[in-house]
């Protein structure tokens, strides 16, 4: 491709940041490389996000650059999904409504790189973080991508955690295809392809540049009791479908080796030992993951200790659910909604019931129909069940 020929498409879902909305639209205006098109989803803000919106529009003349989307409040991975529709760049950005672009030379540099490596997917780069202020404070190391067969193992042994970043420079193609499905809708590493019955890493590179000025704010999502749920939702789903592939002995040896080799040499690749088969003890990882974010235990979680009731049962029980008709199925993109309902009390009867019965523990879930038996496939993942069967009723 010649020189600004490529288009990116720069994602932005905001959620009641009209304060800071502007500064990030300033890096975007300051890229050296201006053939980009930015859209920006407005998740359902309570505050004058929509009119501080229309009037930068207006202020630098960018509403054929600018596609402006509402929704009602519905987290920024549906923002995200909502605002894909609207894509039609060659590459994908996304670029929070806090965050700001690291250089004003980052997307020719992009651009660059993508075009020396056709086969490549995507970059990953550290992330420079920076404080409300916008002051650099300092400097998110992202490991070198690896595309080695043991990388996924390694990854269960690290918890279901990311190995590298939930940020990239993408293809579209990649973008709309495996980590639509994967990140946007089931909240895992957007470099981890799980679809098909299988699992494979994508064609991601690393770049010795950053990739973002990230913003740390002093209410960190993570120490807060619905965040610490959300996270843990997506780090055990990911650590349940890699059990269905990998079967790591000594698990808590290996992973405290891990640990420790990890801090002591920065550089050194540690080598998981694995096999290439379903996991024999799953409520060990379980427990383990669990217990790590939460050391003070769960008696108080439902979800979570349904989830160790049921791992370290392993009945074989079969579990017959009637008609799901009307059941609303979560997704990883829902997982904030379902957290909140789950603390206000307000989930619905039928999750209720069925955490009810994960307590008791089920091999085979008999359901009504093919519709159903789709239905019910979602569930068991958002759930974080992995080894279960589904079967229709005769």
């Amino acid at each position: 491709m010649t020189e600004q020929k490529a288009k990116i498409s720069v994602l932005t879902p905001t959620y009641n940041d009209s304060e800071s909305i502007e500064e990030t639209l300033l890096s975007l205006l300051d890229q050296t490389y201006q053939n980009w098109e930015w859209i920006v989803i407005n998740d359902g803000s309570t505050d004058d996000t929509e009119s501080r919106i229309a009037g930068l529009i207006q202020k630098y003349g960018i509403s054929e650059k600018c596609r402006y989307i509402y929704q009602e409040n519905a987290d920024q991975l549906n923002a995200l999904i909502h605002g894909l529709e609207f894509v039609t760049g060659d590459y994908v950005f996304t670029l929070h409504s806090d965050d700001l672009l690291p250089e004003e030379e980052f997307f020719k540099k992009c651009i660059e790189e993508m075009e020396k490596n056709p086969d490549a997917d995507g970059i990953f780069g550290d992330l420079m973080l920076i404080n409300e202020h916008s002051e650099i404070i300092g400097r998110q190391r992202v490991d070198e991508y690896s595309n080695q067969e043991g990388t996924p193992a390694l990854m269960l042994l690290w918890l279901g955690r990311n190995l590298y970043s939930d940020f990239a420079f993408h293809k579209v193609s990649i973008y709309k295809d495996a980590v639509k499905e994967n990140y946007l809708t089931w909240n895992m590493p957007l470099w981890l392809d799980v679809r098909n019955d299988s699992v494979k890493m994508l064609n991601y590179m690393s770049v010795p540049y950053p990739v973002l000025k990230y913003r740390i704010h002093s209410g960190n999502y993570i120490n807060n009791e619905l965040g610490k749920m959300n996270v843990i939702n997506g780090e055990l789903r990911t650590a349940v479908e890699l059990m269905k592939y990998y079967d790591i002995p000594l698990y808590r040896q290996q992973y405290w080796m891990y640990r420790i080799i990890n801090k002591l040499f920065r550089n050194w690749k540690f080598s998981v030992k694995y096999s290439r088969k379903e996991t024999a003890q799953p409520y060990n990882i379980i427990a383990f993951i669990i217990q790590k974010r939460y050391p003070e235990g769960v008696e108080n979680n439902i979800f979570l200790s349904s989830l160790l009731l049921y791992y370290s049962t392993m009945s074989e029980r079969e579990l017959h659910v009637s008609s799901l008709r009307d059941v609303k199925v979560y997704y990883g993109k829902d997982v904030r909604l379902f957290n909140r309902n789950l603390l206000q009390n307000n989930l619905e009867p039928f999750y209720m019931s069925f955490m009810e019965e994960m307590r008791k523990g089920f091999r085979r879930v008999i359901v009504q129909d093919e519709k159903d038996a789709e239905k019910m496939k979602a569930i068991l993942k958002f759930l974080c069940i992995g080894h279960a069967e589904i079967g229709i009723e005769r």
